[in-house]
Formats: structure tokens, C-alpha cells, sequence
């Protein structure tokens, strides 16, 4: 350094700290302008992003303007607006894109008045007859695309005037919000126009949250879940009852529930009924000494024909609903009026002729609550739980009891919440109802798999898990029994492992029961390995818990199937590859040897494949005019729409299933009610709307 000249040793130090300045100088160009450089999220696709939309100042317009009488000069009064939506973004082809769709969007006005002639709430929904969406580039975070809107006013309703369709460009970018995680979209410039009828400009703030973000949150509003049941009724040979008089009493069943607690919203909708057919006979085959075909039932017939009425369950759209047998006796032997289990979805009752519809519907209503994990009888005459004969005045349901109905639900029906208009809740779903008695042959009955249920939300990390088994496990002797879970989380051959006759595993969730049954209760374990990898074993964070189930309302009880019940977290899952997971499920001994297996796919898109219904207004008087879509139904099917139990409109679905327009609110008391719309093959949307 000695004899290095002064002049270079300056000249050094000087680029040193110009290179400093040029990258501090960097650094703050991008934190204060937003740019994605560097800092973009990176997706695994497909992913669902859901977004809430809210007031805030933004470069550029924010506002939205409603100009419903543009010939008038009058000055306009507007008003911004706060809502959601959910993008989903798949892969494509080009790895530096992908493309993205609207699956859920709601946005609201407040109270608009333009030149003193509109009024009233403005909403903006998806248009179900035109797709949403554009691209997002993976490099950039740049997002493109058109979004497809259907604008109401109560102003257009007053005038008995259509809904305006508008199409609105989207351009903006994905970057993160902090350094804590988030994404935001920034620059967003939404314009259109219909000329003549209404201009729209808007610049809306956007925050989201994603899988491994902790992002902002918003603080949820007050939210009332709300809740229907799919209902297929098989009335067997000599059921003593007639189609309309087992619709009544499933109806009143309905009723019961969701009368019975102030925290239940529930209606049964019957979408199939079987009558005196091989289908509502199904399980009636003479086995345990019974008759075939004569509707009464001996235990093995019983359970067979709950294995029955999972299985037609499994042919439902969802894979999911309640199954309701009329026997003419349902268990050879027993007095009782029906039995059911715990988390099974078929029930089995008799139509007893000195009971009318609402005592048959408060028995059914009973039988549900059982299937919906309410464990004991009480002892109140006044609670649905008590077993009283003859029912009457037994409709009512605790606090805790009602919450364990809700807990039970969404793995039997859908779900909808209120927020003024109502949202679909994002459930994602499998199911599948295995044949009883195809195990190995002489083998232990809970080797014999019987039928698996999977259930989640978006957003939700666990996956709650149910997996019966045909037959209880002993209460002596040594028991060691794994049930293996096998999951090819990208529906792709190429990667994972292949076990038991099952390609392209990636993950296992592994559930061993163990132990000595003569000296101490079965142990439960479970835990997630990573087939890509050397099989690391991580435990599941909860341990499964293993349930003896019992013919419920049988005297004596009759233990009727086993049930492992556990929640399994996604983020030990990976990433999802695919919105449609297939999953093998193998049960096997301590030496691996197979006897029994099943197949099902976990639908984590379920809400989006579902029929939908979207109601343009939370709050209606009665006579007011109200704006509906629907989708996802029948396509040309005659249809009926209900508001409660009054009759609202009945029309025809279109070419692609879908419907627009509007029905009158039915004068009725003041509460918030279900709108249903069915068509003829049974498929159904559903809505809240409150009557003030």
C-alpha cells in the first residue's frame, strides 16, 4: 500500500462509496415505487388468492362514479365501495405465465344518489355467462386481463329497467405489501364505458392473503353460517308411507333444526327419492337370515344398508348429503322408531301410522343430530335428545349442542355466509364409500376399509379427516394395524414413488393403531413422509383420536364400525400441483401385508364446481324487486324458486345453466330467510336475503 499512489488509493475509495449510493439509491427506488423487482411472491400453481377490496387513496382514480342519467347535467354524488374477490391462478405451457379467473367476486356501494334520481345500493357481480380473467406474468407480476360485471342499482329496479352488463380492463401488478408477507395489487386502472348509460372509473386498493403469507388482516364482520343438507330418501318395500307424506316429514325435520338452537341455520333439501325400487331396496338382500325385498331388516342387512346409502351418497355431485331410509322395521328385533352412527350419513327410520309429520320429522331430526356427532340423550323433555314417546315438544337444543351440529356439517352439506348479501364458503371435499366385505377373507373386520371423508376451506390449514372401518377392534389381545393414505399431490406419474399399485405418491399420511387391548386402550399415532424426498417423517400435530361406534337408539347398543378420526395440516402436504388430488388408502398389518383398499380425489376447488346462486341485495321490503344469477345448474331445466316457503318464480335455466333476473320479496315477517332454486333433476343454488 506503501507504494501505491495517493491518487489511485482516493480513485478506489471514491467507486466504492459510488457503488454503495448506486445500490442504496436502488433500493429505495423500488421500496417507494413498489416495483416487483426482486420481491415477487412466488406462486405455486395452481393458487387461490383471496382478496378483500377496501377504501384508501391510490395514484390514480379511486372512486367510483354511477351515472345513471347522463343527458343531465345535475352534479353527481358517489360513493366508494368495499368488497371481495378471489382470484385463481393456474399454470400454463410458457413457465414466466400463468392465467388467473374470478372464482368469487362481491363488491358493494353504499348509498348512491346521482342527480336525486338514483338511490338506493349499488352491486357489482360477476356476469356467470362471461369468464373473468386474463394472465400474470411470473417475472413481472404483471397482471392483465377483463372482468365482467353485471351492475344493479335500486334505482334500475324502481324503473323496472335490465341490468347493465360492463366489461372492465384490469391492469396491474402482484408484489409484496411488507417484509412481514402480503401481496397487494398496485396501479390498478379499471375503466369502462356504456355510452349513454353508465361510466365507471376505478383504482381499487387490493390485500390478499396467500399459503405462507401473514399478511394484514382485515378484522372479520360479524358472520351467521348458513346451511343446506342434499337429502336422498329411499322409501323400501312395505314402508308403509307415500312419496309426498315422506317429503313432509323430512321437511318438517328441516324445520325442527333449524328452529331448535338460535346458532343452527339448516334446511334439508330433497334432491332424490327412491321408491319401492332396486335402489331404495339396496342392503335388503336376505343376508342374517332375513327375507329379501320385505323391508324389515335384520343387523346385516342393517349394515349393509348403511354401506348402501354411502355409496349413493358418492353418486351425488357433491358426495355429500344424508341419506334417509323408510323401513318397515329397521332392526329385526328392536321397538325403537330408528337408529343411526355417529358421522354416517345414512339413517334408517320407520313411518310409524300413529305419527303424524312433525312427530316424524322431530325422529329424523333426532337421527341427524346423532349423525352430527350430538353424543347422548337428555334427559330435558323439552330437548331434541330426548327420546320421548310420542314425540312432541322435544325440538329444543343447548348452546353446546348446536355447536357440535356445526362442527358436523361440512362434511354433509354446503355452506353459505352472511354478509350481506350471502358468500359461498370455499369448501373443498372427498369422499368415497368402499364395499363392505371385500377385504381379505379371514381377516379382522377392521381391516375391512368402509368409507372416507375429507373436508377443509380455502384459507384453512387442516383438512379434517374421518376413515370408518367395517367392524370394531377387539377388546383383548394385540392389535397392529396401519391405514397408509397416499396422496399424488400433482396428479402426475412423473414425480413421487409408487405404492401398493398407486403411482406418483409424493405424500403419505400414515395412521397406525397399536397396543394390547387385555391391559390398556389402542394407541392412535399418525404422521406425513415426504415420498419425493428420503422420506422424511414429520407427526401429525394432533394425534387421531379412535372412536367405537355404536348403532345409536338400538337396545342394546350394537357396535356397528370403527373411526379414526384426525386433521391433516397442508402445509405439511407441499404444493399442490393439481385442484383435483387423487389419494389411495390401504390398510395393512405389522409385515405390510395388504388386505383392503380405496380410491377418492380431494376436490380443493369444490366451491367453484358448485352450482351458485348471487343475490344483489342483503336487505329487501316486501314487494321490492330483487336481482338473482345463478350457474352451474341444468342446462334448459324448468326450475322453482322459493323465498322460505313461499313460491317466488318459476322459469327455465338457459342453454349453459345459467339464470338472470329478478323475483319479488313475498310480504312475510321480519327475519332473514333461505332463496332456493331447483331444477327438475333435483340440483339446487341457494341465497339469504333479510326481510325488513
Amino acid at each position: 500500500m506503501k507504494n501505491l499512489p495517493r491518487r489511485f488509493i482516493i480513485g478506489i475509495i471514491f467507486i466504492f462509496l459510488l457503488v454503495i449510493a448506486v445500490v442504496y439509491f436502488l433500493t429505495q427506488f423500488n421500496k417507494d415505487t413498489g416495483s416487483p423487482a426482486g420481491q415477487l411472491i412466488n406462486f405455486e400453481l395452481p393458487q387461490v388468492v383471496s382478496f378483500e377490496i377496501g377504501k384508501g387513496p391510490l395514484d390514480g382514480p379511486h372512486e367510483v362514479t354511477i351515472d345513471l342519467t347522463s343527458l343531465d347535467q345535475a352534479p353527481h354524488t358517489f360513493q366508494l365501495v368495499k368488497g371481495f374477490y378471489t382470484l385463481r391462478f393456474k399454470a400454463t405451457d410458457n413457465p414466466r405465465e400463468a392465467v388467473w379467473e374470478i372464482i368469487d367476486y362481491q363488491v358493494f356501494g353504499e348509498s348512491v344518489s346521482v342527480m336525486e334520481r338514483a338511490f338506493g345500493e349499488t352491486g357489482f357481480f360477476l356476469d356467470p355467462n362471461k369468464e373473468s380473467g386474463g394472465t400474470l406474468n411470473m417475472t413481472t407480476g404483471e397482471l392483465t386481463g377483463v372482468q365482467h360485471l353485471l351492475i344493479h342499482n335500486d334505482y334500475l329496479a324502481a324503473q323496472n329497467l335490465a341490468i347493465v352488463p360492463v366489461s372492465i380492463t384490469t391492469h396491474g401488478t402482484l408484489v409484496p405489501m411488507s417484509k412481514e408477507g402480503g401481496v397487494c395489487m398496485t396501479n390498478t386502472q379499471c375503466s369502462a364505458e356504456v355510452p349513454g348509460v353508465i361510466p365507471l372509473l376505478g383504482g381499487l386498493p387490493v390485500t390478499a392473503s396467500c399459503s405462507g403469507c401473514d399478511g394484514p388482516k382485515t378484522p372479520a364482520a360479524p358472520t351467521q353460517t348458513y346451511w343446506k343438507v342434499p337429502v336422498v330418501i329411499n322409501i323400501m318395500n312395505n314402508a308403509g308411507i307415500t312419496e309426498a307424506e315422506a317429503r313432509a316429514a323430512v321437511e318438517e325435520a328441516g324445520k325442527v333444526l333449524d328452529n331448535a338452537n338460535a346458532n343452527l341455520n339448516v334446511k334439508l333439501n330433497v334432491v332424490a327419492v327412491n321408491n319401492n325400487n332396486a335402489t331404495a331396496n339396496a342392503g335388503d338382500d336376505g343376508s342374517g337370515g332375513g327375507t329379501a325385498g320385505d323391508g324389515s331388516l335384520t343387523v346385516d342387512e342393517g349394515d349393509k344398508t348403511l354401506t348402501e346409502g354411502g355409496k349413493e351418497i358418492d353418486k351425488l355431485a357433491d358426495k355429500k348429503g344424508i341419506k334417509i331410509n323408510f323401513a318397515n322395521v329397521p332392526e329385526e328385533g328392536q321397538a325403537g322408531p330408528g337408529f343411526s352412527v355417529h358421522r354416517n350419513p345414512t339413517i334408517v327410520v320407520k313411518a310409524r301410522p300413529a305419527d303424524n309429520a312433525t312427530q316424524r320429522g322431530i325422529i329424523i331430526a333426532h337421527e341427524l343430530a346423532h349423525v352430527l356427532t350430538v353424543p347422548e340423550h337428555s334427559a330435558d323433555p323439552t330437548n331434541l335428545m330426548n327420546p320421548k314417546e310420542p314425540p312432541g315438544g322435544n325440538t329444543g337444543l343447548t348452546d353446546p349442542q348446536a355447536k357440535e351440529i356445526n362442527k358436523g356439517l361440512p362434511g354433509h352439506g354446503k355452506q353459505m355466509t352472511k354478509k350481506s348479501p350471502g358468500r359461498n364458503a370455499m369448501q373443498q371435499y372427498g369422499g368415497r364409500t368402499d364395499d363392505s366385505g371385500d377385504s381379505t377373507p379371514g381377516t379382522a373386520k377392521f381391516f375391512d376399509l368402509g368409507w372416507m371423508r375429507m373436508s377443509s376451506l380455502v384459507g384453512v390449514d387442516e383438512i379434517d379427516t374421518v376413515l370408518a372401518l367395517n367392524g370394531p377392534f377387539p377388546d383383548v389381545g394385540k392389535v397392529n394395524a396401519t391405514y397408509r393414505l397416499l396422496l399424488d399431490t400433482d396428479a402426475s406419474a412423473k414425480t413421487g414413488t409408487s405404492i401398493a399399485g398407486y403411482a406418483g405418491i409424493d405424500r403419505e399420511v400414515r395412521i397406525e393403531i397399536k397396543g394390547n387391548a387385555s391391559t390398556a386402550s389402542l394407541k392412535a399415532a399418525g404422521m406425513v413422509i415426504d415420498r419425493r424426498s428420503d422420506g422424511d417423517i414429520v407427526s401429525l400435530p394432533i394425534a387421531p383420536q379412535l372412536f367405537m361406534e355404536s348403532r345409536l337408539d338400538s337396545i342394546p347398543l350394537r357396535l356397528a364400525e370403527s373411526q379414526i378420526v384426525f386433521a391433516i395440516p397442508k402445509s405439511l402436504l407441499g404444493n399442490f400441483g393439481t385442484l383435483d388430488v387423487p389419494i389411495g388408502v390401504v390398510a395393512e398389518d405389522e409385515t405390510g401385508s395388504m388386505y383392503d383398499k380405496l380410491s377418492l380425489t380431494l376436490n380443493l376447488d369444490q366451491f367453484a364446481d358448485e352450482p351458485s346462486m348471487t343475490i344483489f341485495k342483503g336487505e329487501a321490503k316486501p314487494g321490492d324487486h330483487v336481482y338473482f344469477t345463478v350457474r352451474g345448474l341444468t342446462p334448459k331445466s324448468p326450475f322453482k324458486m322459493f323465498v322460505g316457503d313461499a313460491a317466488v318464480l318459476a322459469e327455465t335455466l338457459s342453454a349453459d345453466g345459467t339464470f338472470i333476473g329478478t323475483f319479488k320479496m313475498p310480504n312475510l315477517a321480519r327475519g332473514t330467510y333461505f332463496v332456493d332454486l331447483q331444477d327438475q333433476t333435483g340440483s339446487f343454488a341457494f341465497g339469504v336475503i333479510t326481510l325488513k
